[in-house]
């Protein structure tokens, strides 16, 4: 018997540098109770975390681009794995700042996100 094991893309878009952050996560990725996705740039402050609570739900601690603080989500098991796409926002903004689903998904909604991102500076007056 094979098993086939479920995997899901979490992303997202790094604080520092503005760079998206991918992994393809599997189940047995998380049966460590821990992962963390970092970006390149190396910028501390700059990581998402993901960990297995109790109840076997996963929390999701992201770095916000919007924000100078980290935001928390709770996620059962079933919507990170089987979900086409669950965006995480800002509470401040309403701006995403991690999606989570089908890779093609997640990488549409983050560039759609993009777009909406240099809207808002636009419209604010920053150049960068």
């Amino acid at each position: 018997m094979i098993l086939n094991s479920k995997e899901t893309t979490l992303a997202y878009r790094c604080p520092s540098c503005g760079k998206m952050v991918f992994s393809v996560v599997g189940v047995f990725s998380l049966s460590g109770d821990l992962l963390k996705l970092k970006c390149d740039c190396g910028e501390s402050g700059s990581e998402l975390v993901a960990t297995y609570t109790r109840d076997r739900k996963i929390n999701i601690t992201v770095p916000c681009i919007i924000c100078a603080k980290p935001h928390s989500f709770m996620l059962n098991t079933s919507l990170f794995f089987d979900k086409d796409l669950f965006a995480m926002q800002c509470p401040y903004s309403d701006i995403n700042i991690a999606c989570v689903g089908e890779s093609n998904q997640v990488k549409a909604e983050l560039a759609r996100g993009e777009l909406e991102l240099l809207d808002l500076m636009e419209k604010s007056g920053l150049q960068n």
